[in-house]
């Protein structure tokens, strides 16, 4: 239930909004001034203000800004009796998201407060879509590094060592230890740690099957606890009496020939306890940390040894392969899940507009079409795949009201919303194994005429993954409907479109590739994913007429050969640029439709011959 907070001099006016915000559902709370209503925004939980403009001791459009300085995340919607665009404008420059007047009717109210509700949740959304990505990398870029820690020649104290750092830093968490179980006495000794007193750590000895840790060395199974306090398993230090946190985590560390300790994570940082992913993520460190303690036994070993350094490699060979082995399997799940992470954060951002929905997953799949027609490598395959399904994962940080606007958007909102490459690219490029794509994302909008941005590249300067994927997203939105668009172009529709516009904005060669797929595969394609406009069935290609609008005929089309006996026309009304076939007009002249708007446009022969064609408008 949301909480709207009502600041009005008028008690009347508090009683009404009361009332009819209530029958809502809506919690509502009151205040008479502004300094009664900052005290009550201080103690948090507020949702909207609707805000009075003319008070006593400070108007609303003073204490605005105020508001928005104390709880940036509050939707403030300004009432007033005395209404004027100036101060309308003044309001919403201030950081008001709606203006209403009095008297206003009920329906009035509640359109604008429901809207403000939906933004404010969406905007909260979308922000810790944002975070929990920002998360996904921290995290993925600490595992990439502690990878290459185990790959590195380290003895095993200098590796947990770095694994419980790496550990700390990317879970947020005070306190982490790595026991493992000493050979002599089958105990388990802390050997690496951060946040622990030297003298817990020296004297710590646990029995495999007692205490917490000792279960999991044990069992071999991960344990997350939300009150150390109630598990009869937890045995509290003496030293430690008083706890920060009750929750823990602890996870073993397991390898081909048993268990060889346990990992111990405990005290957030944030406070808050500990979650199932938290408990995922750790294992996945653990699984590092087995492999690099075996990986650092056998240089131990091989070090100590005195055969000759050939002798050394021959008989290492076989259990290196074997681990590097695991490790790129393990290495492999790790990249899916992490791509898994990113697609679903670009699903989730295209989901809520319908006409964007699985937008990323049908570019890629057409560009995937148009790069083997095209002959791409596998390499280049695999890129534009990745690449694809994450081109607009930069939108991530573009606000609502500009990803889904129908009007045409200010000079500052196209900025925000040309950012969006870049701020994808920023994302990948800490993720080591995505690097290879960061540059289709950064130049996915760019043009082949050097009209497109951020870097405003022209030509072979753009990647060929980069302009086949611009063909295959410039075809998705011309036949996906659109808020700014009165309907989607069908397919022949949107081939002309790219036959226009190519060797300008679009790769010639990535169009004619394009242009060349049978229109069933696209059709295909489209049908199989969910919430995809299904293009119309006819079989066509780039110069087929478009049908005739009543009391028009259809363009002719130029045919293969017979370019010299064409003319260039121009709609007057979309100014698309088009050829005409000059001995198909007749000396009286006709009505054509034009191919992107379908306008008729009246045509005669000039200067009554049928050889060439003049416009008339």
């Amino acid at each position: 239930m949301e909480t709207i907070l009502v600041i009005d001099d008028e008690l009347f006016m508090r009683r009404l909004c009361d009332d009819m915000l209530s029958l809502r559902g809506f919690k509502v709370v009151t205040a008479e001034n502004a300094k009664e209503g900052l005290a009550r925004l201080e103690k948090g939980g507020i949702d909207v203000v609707l805000l009075d403009i003319m008070m006593p001791d400070l108007t609303g459009i003073e204490f605005l800004p105020v508001v928005k300085k104390t709880d940036p995340d509050v939707f403030v919607i300004i009432i007033t009796a005395y209404a004027s665009l100036e101060t309308a404008i003044d309001a919403l420059k201030k950081g008001a998201y709606d203006y209403i007047r009095k008297p206003f009717r009920p329906h009035e109210l509640y359109h604008s407060v429901d809207k403000a509700i939906g933004r404010r949740r969406i905007e909260l959304e979308n922000r810790r879509l944002l975070q929990d990505l920002q998360g996904k990398v921290k995290e993925l870029s600490t595992l990439n590094r502690v990878g290459k820690y185990i790959h590195s020649p380290l003895e095993a104290n200098r590796l947990l060592e770095k694994i419980v750092l790496s550990i700390a830093a990317v879970m947020g968490v005070e306190i982490v230890s790595i026991m493992l179980v000493e050979k002599e006495t089958g105990e388990l000794a802390i050997r690496a740690s951060t946040g622990l007193p030297e003298e817990i750590v020296k004297t710590t000895h646990q029995r495999v099957g007692s205490g917490i840790a000792g279960w999991v060395a044990e069992k071999g199974e991960p344990l997350l606890i939300d009150d150390i306090e109630k598990d009869p398993r937890f045995h509290k230090l003496e030293s430690d009496a008083k706890y920060k946190t009750k929750s823990l985590l602890s996870v073993p560390l397991v390898s081909r020939g048993g268990v060889l300790g346990v990992i111990n994570v405990s005290r957030k940082t944030s406070g808050g306890t500990f979650t199932p992913h938290d408990l995922q993520l750790l294992t996945i460190f653990a699984s590092q940390a087995a492999a690099g303690l075996e990986n650092a036994e056998l240089y131990d070993r091989l070090k100590g040894l005195s055969a000759a350094p050939e002798e050394k490699a021959r008989l290492a060979a076989p259990e290196l392969a074997r681990r590097n082995s695991e490790l790129e399997r393990a290495n492999a799940e790790l990249r899916e899940n992490y791509l898994n992470t990113l697609r679903s954060v670009v699903a989730a951002l295209e989901a809520r507009d319908e006409s964007t929905r699985n937008h990323s997953e049908r570019v890629t799949r057409l560009a995937t079409l148009i790069g083997k027609e095209q002959g791409f490598s596998e390499k280049q395959l695999s890129a534009l795949r990745v690449g694809g399904r994450l081109h607009d994962l930069g939108k991530v940080a573009v606000p609502d009201e500009i990803l889904r606007s129908a009007d045409k958007l200010t000079p500052e909102q196209r900025r925000i919303m040309e950012s969006h490459p870049e701020v994808g690219t920023r994302i990948v490029e800490s993720i080591p194994f995505l690097r290879g794509v960061k540059d289709i994302i950064l130049q996915h909008q760019e043009r082949y005429d050097g009209s497109g941005y951020p870097r405003k590249l022209k030509g072979d300067a753009i990647l060929p993954e980069a302009r086949v994927l611009a063909v295959a997203d410039a075809y998705d939105a011309m036949i996906s409907r659109r808020r700014y668009r009165n309907r989607a172009f069908s397919h022949r529709e949107a081939v002309a479109e790219l036959t226009r516009v190519a060797g300008t904005e679009l790769d010639p060669n990535a169009v004619a590739a394009f242009c060349r797929l049978d229109p069933a595969a696209v059709e295909a394609l489209y049908s199989g994913i969910a919430a995809a406009p299904a293009p119309p069935r006819e079989r066509t290609g780039a110069r087929e007429p478009l049908p005739a609008a009543p009391g028009t005929a259809a363009a002719p089309a130029p045919r293969d050969g017979d370019r010299e006996d064409t003319v260039q026309c121009r709609c007057p009304k979309c100014q698309v640029a088009f050829r005409v076939r000059a001995g198909a007009i007749p000396t009286g002249g006709a009505r054509i439709r034009c191919p992107r708007c379908g306008a008729g446009i009246p045509v005669h022969p000039a200067g009554g011959s049928a050889g060439r064609v003049a416009f008339v408008t």
